[in-house]
């Protein structure tokens, strides 16, 4: 700032013919200000022509008119819109399998009602993300009631093949587990179990389990004790460094 402009700024007279003294703002705008403001005036004169403000016009009137679309959100519930139904269908055959399991005569030790809960939610979200996966249109999957036999019998294939990480990790965790069993995280041996209480364990523990009332059983229930077997097999074929072919006889 130039020593003219600060005696400007400290030393302000009252306007010429005010006797009063009253100050009118406009006549009292710092030089160096009203220089800025010219120039702001002379770049607007220059530069914003007629043709530019009618040209930024068109552009705003445009851009309300059709905005750019929002930006892509995820489909993925969209894309499996039957999610949620395969999720309680899955719990439900999971939840089946672990009590079969744990009413085993090998079945060591034994599950508690918090451990199969866990497990179970845990496989069916792994399997449900395998099921979508595996289909190239996830949005045409049917709901568990409508499905077929082979698509319900790919599902509870994903589950076998899931069961035993989750089954793992979960005993693992538990305050039973020693450190030296974290070395083999493949040491769960539950499909085998549930292979074993399907076929041939106690009098079919698993047929007993779902027919002790044969007359009370709803057709759900006779459905998941036919499809088992079949997913288990399939699980061995698909995944057998999941789970042991060998082990399933």
């Amino acid at each position: 700032m130039s020593e003219s402009d600060e005696r400007h700024l400290v030393a302000r007279r009252a306007p010429g013919g005010n006797p009063q003294g009253h100050r009118d703002p406009a006549h009292e705008v710092h030089p160096a200000f009203a220089r800025f403001l010219r120039a702001v005036d002379e770049d607007v004169r220059d530069n914003l022509t007629q043709d530019e403000v009618d040209r930024r016009l068109t552009q705003l009137l445009h851009a309300y008119a059709a905005p750019s679309p929002a930006p892509p959100q995820d489909t993925d519930p969209a894309a499996f819109e039957t999610r949620a139904a395969w999720a309680a269908y899955g719990s439900r055959v999971v939840t089946f399998w672990l009590i079969a399991v744990n009413t085993s005569a090998t079945a060591a030790p034994r599950l508690s009602h918090d451990d199969i809960n866990e497990i179970a939610v845990e496989t069916v979200a792994r399997a449900l993300n395998s099921l979508r996966d595996d289909s190239p249109q996830p949005a045409l999957i049917p709901a568990p009631q409508e499905a077929s036999a082979r698509v319900k019998t790919l599902f509870l294939t994903h589950c076998v093949r899931h069961l035993p990480f989750v089954h793992e990790c979960n005993r693992l965790m538990s305050e039973e587990a020693s450190l030296d069993e974290f070395e083999d995280m493949a040491a769960s041996d539950v499909v085998p179990m549930l292979w074993h209480c399907t076929t041939t364990g106690r009098d079919h523990t698993f047929h007993r389990l779902g027919l002790h009332q044969a007359r009370d059983v709803d057709l759900e229930r006779r459905e998941i004790l036919a499809l088992t077997p079949a997913a288990i097999r399939t699980a061995g074929n698909r995944y057998p460094d999941v789970v042991d072919p060998s082990s399933l006889r």
